[in-house]
């Protein structure tokens, strides 16, 4: 059975991913002292509260999404794409998630978030719930530093796609998953996401609080680099700058090989009079972002000559940003791999995808080969 033919040059593709974490704080502590039932109804008398965090969140962020575009300019709304969609629920929690286009579309997500957490969160006030909610955020990148993966997807729907065969290479039949899925996805798969940047997202979002919106450092350095040189209403811009917040480096469990990694957060709560005086209390004054620009870019630097890994680098959107070389590579050697093989099991009838026809896709070709045949081994100087 033959499927329709991806571009190649196309599959895999590089993505970098923006991650939305929201979770009720509290909420152990309000399901154990609520009572199971109430007298004159069904059900857990707790129930609402989650029910309405799942899909008023939701809505809260659609709304704020296409609420607030109407104060940009034109070229500015087109760059904002579609709003995050819901990745899944952990419990108490709800993730959500994007491809990201430009670094307009992260810092309008990270502040369509806050403001759907803080009309959700008004609405939980005024039902006298004793709860709160936190947020964290953080990317990742695709498919070199970390993995999509398609769950749901029988063997048996691979092998009748005539897509692989007996004792294939796992490599080979993980990208199988992902391109029968990008071609005909079916009712019941899903996309999931690991890799060491998940970890530190995870990490994070276990040292959020309803008082600081923790996101990861990368993040942090995108959200700056998009209001600095950015065309931002004046409303916009305020509710970040001044308001970042530098709050330590904690080693996270199984993360850099130890390397403390800094925390950044912004305050989910500023007008709040408690945290207001709390802040004069501590002294705080708002953090200079060329200084904690130029501290990102060095805790990149020494943060992968202490732990020797390469996917530590500063964050890059592949259509806005020059991709790094060893990323090409990488990227490179995923598709001829893959395409490789793929040529092997398919008769390609569309002859002009036939990388042999041209001189400039023989060349193409060799460059590519010329990578396999040296493993990738990176220069020195791309360390």
């Amino acid at each position: 059975m033959a499927l329709m033919t991806l571009d190649r040059t196309n599959f895999p593709a590089f993505s970098l991913r923006l991650f939305l974490s929201v979770d009720i704080v509290g909420s152990t502590a309000y399901k154990q002292s609520s009572p199971t039932q109430t007298p004159d109804k069904p059900g857990q008398a707790w129930l609402r509260l989650f029910t309405d965090f799942y899909s008023a969140l939701e809505e809260n962020l659609v709304k704020a999404w296409n609420d607030n575009k109407a104060s940009f300019s034109i070229p500015l709304i087109d760059k904002l794409g579609e709003p995050p969609k819901v990745w899944k629920a952990r419990g108490d929690e709800i993730i959500f998630q994007c491809s990201l286009l430009n670094v307009e579309q992260i810092t309008y997500a990270v502040y369509c978030l806050i403001i759907a957490i803080d009309n959700h969160r008004a609405e939980i006030k005024k039902q006298g719930k004793p709860v709160d909610l936190k947020a964290t955020a953080w990317l990742a990148g695709f498919p070199k530093n970390n993995a999509e993966i398609v769950l749901g997807m029988s063997l048996d729907r691979l092998k009748v796609s005539g897509l692989i065969v007996e004792n294939d290479d796992y490599f080979f039949i993980h990208q199988c998953r992902l391109y029968l899925h990008m071609n005909e996805p079916r009712a019941g798969e899903m996309l999931d996401f690991i890799g060491p940047q998940m970890d530190i997202g995870f990490r994070l979002a276990a040292l959020s609080s309803s008082r600081y919106f923790i996101m990861s450092i990368d993040l942090v350095f995108l959200i700056i680099r998009s209001i600095d040189g950015g065309t931002w209403p004046t409303f916009f811009s305020r509710r970040f700058t001044g308001h970042f917040r530098y709050l330590g480096a904690e080693e996270l469990k199984g993360v850099l090989s130890g390397v403390p990694y800094p925390i950044i957060g912004l305050s989910a709560q500023p007008d709040k009079n408690i945290f207001k005086v709390e802040d004069e209390m501590l002294n705080y004054t708002p953090l200079d972002t060329t200084k904690l620009m130029s501290y990102i870019e060095q805790f990149f630097g020494h943060s992968r000559f202490e732990t020797g890994n390469a996917w530590v680098n500063l964050p890059f959107i592949a259509d806005c940003d020059k991709i790094p070389d060893e990323y090409k590579r990488e990227l490179n050697l995923q598709r001829v791999q893959f395409w490789k093989t793929y040529d092997a099991r398919h008769e390609l009838e569309d002859t002009s995808l036939d990388t042999s026809e041209t001189s400039e896709n023989k060349t193409e070709v060799s460059a590519i080969e010329e990578i396999i045949n040296l493993k990738l081994d990176p220069p020195s100087n791309a360390r």
